[in-house]
């Protein structure tokens, strides 16, 4: 089974993204080149903004803010998880750990501050920027994007922040004693039930890819199915699935305040890999650790404020912004772009 080939709409409408994009090759990993950023907007802008979503998303998911971003004169970047948008051999088909992926991240990064005309914006660091540079580099991620983001944050640093959606409305966020933060913690035994049951079966989805790619494509599809017929055994709910089909689709039936719909990629078992290896470090206790040791939201706090949908707790923190958003899901930039486009602009320019 392979995966399903792009529609004319889709080819369409990637094409007209890439007009606006300028696509800039950087290193992932030890792989001269293999990435790709997508990079629009004022190379001597004051204000660099990196962008990237979670799985199972290419760069076009975030392509409309950014964009928007863009024509307010920002200088902008578009990634996406590592090798999310390769659609020929893969580079590294055993994928991406969790110590690897932040690594990946900080190198987008870089290449954003390469495209920038203000050699001052090239900084390691806050700490390091000289006392005359005015820009700023502000960091927009979603799912999975959250667990590099925090860790550039708090390795780096960045002068803003915004997280969309790091949790599910069923789950909590808390602090642990050791100052690591969980991403996922469910109320209930039932939740935890299914948090589990979501994250065992995606990763499942690029083990048996590895072994035959037939039976990994079958046991996403199965999945989909799974979870669109019984929605009380998927994490998401109905409108979240309404909008994911299971070839590449454009943001249909969300719209854009501007009607522009982009498109993105089939969904491809290869996708799945940071579940897998989030699930092996469940018997590797210093794995774990090491993993969780540069996501601590209290430490990004401490760097640059933050905004994110609906977190009491970050209500209390000067310079923080907290917006919440009726009638969305977990695409909430998708669902209601509008309250979001308008919330991430001010916080960004503001």
């Amino acid at each position: 089974m392979s995966s399903p080939s792009s529609s004319p709409s889709s080819r369409r409408a990637t094409a007209l993204l890439n007009l606006f994009f300028k696509a800039v090759p950087h290193d992932l990993l030890d792989l001269e080149g293999a990435g790709t950023l997508f990079v629009a907007g004022p190379t001597g802008a004051d204000h660099l903004v990196l962008l990237c979503a979670g799985f199972p998303d290419d760069h076009s998911s975030l392509a409309p803010l950014a964009r928007r971003l863009a024509e307010r004169g920002c200088l902008v970047g578009v990634c996406s998880m590592p090798e999310f948008e390769r659609e020929g051999p893969l580079l590294r088909p055993q994928g991406y750990t969790l110590d690897e992926i932040p690594q990946a991240f900080a190198q987008a990064a870089a290449a954003l501050r390469a495209q920038s005309t203000r050699r001052s914006a090239l900084y390691a660091g806050r700490s390091s920027r000289a006392a005359s540079d005015t820009t700023t580099l502000s960091v927009v991620v979603h799912d999975w994007a959250i667990y590099p983001g925090l860790a550039f944050a708090n390795n780096f640093g960045c002068d803003k922040l915004v997280l969309f959606d790091v949790i599910h409305a069923t789950d909590l966020m808390h602090s642990a004693s050791d100052g690591t933060v969980s991403l996922c913690r469910p109320e209930s035994l039932r939740h935890e039930a299914i948090h589990l049951l979501y994250w065992a079966s995606l990763g499942a989805c690029f083990f048996l890819w590895r072994r035959c790619a037939p039976v990994g494509w079958l046991c996403l599809y199965t999945v989909f199915f799974v979870a669109w017929l019984c929605p009380f055994l998927s994490p998401l709910g109905p409108l979240d699935w309404g909008g994911r089909a299971f070839g590449p689709t454009g943001l249909r039936p969300w719209q854009e305040p501007n009607g522009e719909a982009t498109a993105s990629k089939a969904v491809t078992p290869y996708r799945c890999y940071p579940y897998f290896h989030a699930l092996t470090l469940l018997a590797d206790r210093e794995g774990r650790r090491r993993a969780l040791a540069n996501v601590s939201l209290a430490s990004a706090l401490k760097r640059q404020p933050i905004l994110y949908a609906a977190l009491d707790a970050l209500r209390l923190t000067e310079g923080c912004s907290v917006v919440s958003v009726k009638g969305a899901g977990h695409w909430v930039y998708k669902q209601a772009p509008g309250p979001c486009f308008d919330a991430v602009e001010r916080f960004i320019l503001g």
